[in-house]
């Protein structure tokens, strides 16, 4: 009883700074090099208390690898604490903050946990904690080069707010205002390089896709008709986000993943959400009680679908 109470204070303690201040803005740049998350994170907070700000403390979630923290003026002192399954960076600011003042600090880190891969297939998987009334989130994310998804009504969850490319690779970008959380699910491949073609019989030059010009030219080129695919296939689905904005957040994320499966077992739901089977089966009940879902009957299982009335 008394060492819950010790770890119920630590806790507070620790969010006493953060849970009194005004998040304006969450912005992270993710970099997937190999199976790395290379993160920069900038934070911009207001103090709303008469008490002056010295140190902030944010949580993160998964690892963090080489941390380094900055301002507007350069680097600042930091240490990080890992606790049931965060990592808690404690940043001490250049100058204390008073009432109604303004900064913004940068974290920059990997996290080398966030990526799996299965038989040619990677599976990225992180959330954003976000914590003191969160304005705006922004988060861009760039895939590997050479890489892609195969269906993105199915390999990203959830949509994109845009899908654009830099000419090299694939960056999936995601806006949201007030979010409590965010987590995010990408499913991806690498595609394998065209194949040079072989050198004419009569000896005459040198194979067409040789050419380094050439090659870089049809590289973007398929690259950009790549993620114009993509836009125009999010841009397709329906605007099922506007119909359930007043659910629950759980109770959104789980009808969005019903939303872009024609048909999906519940097993599958708990895998893509991380959520419990009972917290699962008590969403899905009560969506199934508001006529927003519909479940058939497919063998010993059943199968989940989107009620008709949405789909409208």
């Amino acid at each position: 009883m008394k060492r819950g109470l010790i770890a119920l204070l630590v806790v507070l303690v620790s969010f006493g700074g953060v849970l009194a201040q005004e998040i304006v803005s969450y912005h992270a740049d993710i970099d997937v090099s190999g199976q790395v998350l290379v993160e920069s994170v900038s934070i911009s907070i207001r103090n709303n208390h008469e008490t002056a700000l010295r140190r902030l403390t944010y949580p993160f979630s998964g690892q963090v690898r080489g941390l380094k923290t900055f301002d507007e003026s350069g680097g600042l002192e930091s240490e990080v604490k890992v606790r049931g399954g965060k990592s808690y960076v404690t940043t001490i600011l250049r100058d204390p903050l008073g009432l109604d003042e303004n900064t913004t600090i940068r974290y920059e880190f990997e996290d080398p946990a966030a990526v799996s891969s299965f038989n040619g297939t990677y599976i990225l998987s992180t959330s954003f904690p976000l914590l003191a009334n969160v304005k705006t989130f922004e988060l861009s994310l760039r895939l590997p080069e050479g890489s892609g998804v195969v269906d993105p009504d199915v390999d990203i969850v959830p949509a994109p707010t845009e899908i654009t490319s830099d000419g090299r690779a694939v960056i999936l970008r995601w806006m949201a205002s007030n979010p409590s959380e965010f987590r995010v699910f990408v499913r991806y491949r690498m595609f394998a390089p065209s194949t040079p073609l072989p050198t004419p019989p009569d000896g005459g030059g040198a194979p067409l896709l040789e050419d380094p010009a050439l090659q870089l030219s049809l590289s973007v080129l398929l690259l950009l008709i790549f993620a114009g695919l993509l836009a125009i296939r999010i841009r397709s689905r329906p605007r099922i986000e506007e119909k359930i904005e007043v659910l629950k957040e759980d109770e959104q994320l789980i009808l969005k993943i019903v939303s872009e499966e024609e048909g999906i077992e519940q097993r599958e739901i708990q895998r893509r959400t991380d959520f419990s089977k009972t917290k699962v089966s008590k969403i899905l009940a009560e969506l199934e009680r508001r006529g927003a879902i519909r479940k058939e009957p497919m063998g010993k299982k059943n199968k989940i679908y989107l009620a008709e009335k949405l789909k409208e």
